[in-house]
């Protein structure tokens, strides 16, 4: 175990770990250091519990380390990344705070079936940024007040859901070349964009709330996903102006409604409120 040290202003590393097996790294204070924690060629380790600050490019970065955990540390002010785990499968990411990273709060780079849960990340270009990650799952995180909330990058059948995204200047949440995936449950509010697609298609998009987004929908290729669940109901949009009155044979007051369809052109299901 790695735990109790307080390492500042080095030039290089302030906790670095090599062909480790099930270390813990925990309570660790590191600051002004060119990367926090590294860990390389690592496996079934757990980094928590750690303040790490000022790190001139990565906080904390995992490196064919997989099966890791990374729970419960603050990151403030990591330099180009927070927190990266490259190469790493089924790892966790979960509970952390990053806050204002040049670059990207948490990234995950070819770590497939990995998940990233109940992190707070603010204030950083791309909070959350899965690269060639696929099969994973991104659920209950805040990502807020930074460039894109949520990106997805050629990670397909993923699952994205009841994640807060809000106040980012061009996304809520972005997938590229993702497809197969289901988005469910976030609130996406006050974006620029709320949900931007590019090259993805055949995605489950249902239950999310679109909130006072400048756009709702950003890129192109909409129509080539689901946008309800199968049993007819949808997602919920503030800007929906529809009623619920049976038209067309609907069902009159089910809460989903009936004119105005499909909503921003995908949504034949839309909620009347919130959800």
């Amino acid at each position: 175990m790695v735990s109790g040290n307080t390492v500042t202003d080095t030039s290089h590393y302030g906790i670095y770990l090599m062909h480790s097996t099930s270390t813990k790294v925990r309570s660790n204070t590191i600051e002004y250091c060119y990367v926090g924690i590294y860990l390389a060629t690592s496996a079934s380790c757990l980094v928590a519990g750690n303040a790490v600050t000022h790190s001139e490019y990565y906080g904390i970065y995992l490196y064919y380390s997989g099966s890791s955990t990374v729970n419960g540390n603050i990151v403030t002010d990591g330099g180009y990344y927070g927190i990266y785990i490259s190469t790493s499968e089924e790892c966790i990411v979960g509970g952390n705070t990053v806050q204002e990273t040049d670059y990207y709060g948490i990234q995950l780079y070819n770590s497939a079936t990995s998940l990233v849960s109940y992190n707070t990340v603010t204030s950083s270009y791309i909070a959350i940024y899965l690269q060639v990650s696929g099969s994973s799952t991104v659920s209950y995180n805040t990502a807020k007040d930074g460039g894109y909330g949520i990106f997805m990058s050629t990670s397909p059948s993923s699952t994205v859901s009841r994640n807060t995204v809000e106040g980012n200047g061009y996304a809520g949440i972005y997938l590229s070349s993702t497809s197969s995936s289901t988005l469910s449950c976030n609130l996406i509010k006050d974006n620029v964009n709320g949900l931007s697609l590019y090259s993805s298609t055949s995605n489950s998009i249902h239950h999310n709330n679109f909130i006072y987004n400048t756009n709702p929908l950003g890129g192109s290729g909409y129509t080539s996903s689901t946008w309800d669940d199968g049993a007819g109901h949808g997602n919920y949009w503030s800007d929906y102006a529809g009623l619920d009155d049976g038209s067309d044979g609907r069902v009159a007051g089910d809460g989903i409604g009936d004119t105005a369809l499909p909503h921003q052109g995908v949504d034949y299901y839309p909620y009347m409120a919130e959800i």
